[in-house]
């Protein structure tokens, strides 16, 4: 079975309507989003959300709780008409916790970076 090819724009346009719901889904779990990316590899596509805690290094069962809350709300609006699969990960035990109260939401490969 071939997997049809996810444009450029296509990625684009799903991205800008996931991220006011992302950024929701992942408050509400007392988390923050600290970026989206959409992207297409090896006709796999994914979207891997990397979140921070203000306070804590983030554990693999915090990307678990907020994978599970997030994959709910996505399925429902069903904003991405392709299939991918979901990431939920930190920025690493090495990265600051210090936030400068901007986050960049980069979508990889097609040099689209997104502010809030």
């Amino acid at each position: 079975m071939k997997l049809k090819k996810i444009s450029s724009d296509e990625l684009a346009t799903c991205s800008k309507k996931l991220l006011p719901l992302v950024q929701q889904a992942i408050h509400e779990t007392g988390f923050h989003l600290l970026s989206l990316t959409l992207t297409s590899e090896n006709q796999t596509n994914y979207l891997r959300l990397t979140i921070i805690h203000p306070k804590r290094h983030i554990a693999i069962e915090d990307c678990e709780l907020v994978s599970r809350s997030i994959e709910q709300k996505l399925d429902n609006e069903d904003l991405i008409p392709f299939s991918y699969i979901l990431e939920v990960q930190s920025p690493g035990i090495d990265k600051s916790l210090e936030q400068n109260g901007s986050y960049q939401f980069t979508l990889k490969n097609l040099g689209l970076v997104i502010q809030s």
